[in-house]
């Protein structure tokens, strides 16, 4: 799952949420990303069922979210951290209702993009 919150929605809450045309050129770029990593790290002989989904919020509350029921949630963690766990990991770790892998970008095998 890949989420984002959009900043200018948090403007003013009676404010006109209507998007620019690119908007949706953005969430089907962040689609097929998403679906290009998913593949790298899963490959095409997987044992389990991944889903790709895009949503749109805090990262944090979608993933918790998005987590409820869930057997795992697996994180893969921040390069800009100083100890590798970003602010989105922690809030997951301390609040996920179940449990959570956080999984290194230097050794998970991905190559990490430019």
């Amino acid at each position: 799952m890949r989420a984002w919150d959009d900043a200018a929605k948090r403007v003013a809450p009676y404010a006109s949420h209507t998007y620019p045309p690119e908007h949706a050129e953005d969430i089907m770029g962040a689609r097929q990303r998403l679906e290009a990593e998913v593949s790298a790290a899963v490959g095409s002989t997987s044992l389990v069922t991944v889903t790709a989904e895009i949503a749109e919020g805090l990262a944090a509350r979608v993933l918790l979210d998005h987590a409820v029921g869930a057997e795992m949630l697996v994180l893969g963690s921040a390069r800009c951290a100083p100890d590798g766990i970003g602010p989105v990991a922690r809030a997951c770790l301390r609040h996920a209702p179940c449990p959570v892998v956080v999984v290194s970008v230097a050794m998970s095998g991905v190559p990490v993009p430019a």
